[in-house]
């Protein structure tokens, strides 16, 4: 059952929170956006089977935060790899 309560997780996500996580890629508060980075940073490197490593929503979300004007944000992004993988 172990499985089926990891994607109950994921959907419960996807379903109440993941548009306002989303939002938070253009949060103007550069300490909210560095959070973020981390956040998604553990996800990618540190969780065992991610679940959102193939979403494309969370992936986009990595690109703009590869390029954010911060250069505190972009150090916890820098070395995720996003899929699909861009050229």
């Amino acid at each position: 059952m172990v499985g089926g309560a990891m994607m109950q997780q994921k959907e419960i996500f996807e379903k109440y929170f993941k548009v306002d996580f989303m939002s938070l890629v253009n949060d103007k508060t550069i300490n909210v956006r560095i959070t973020l980075s981390k956040a998604l940073r553990y996800h990618f490197l540190k969780e065992i089977s991610g679940q959102f490593v193939y979403d494309t929503d969370i992936n986009d979300m990595i690109r703009v935060l590869k390029l954010d004007s911060s250069e505190d944000v972009r150090y916890h992004v820098q070395d995720i790899e996003t899929y699909p993988p861009t050229d």
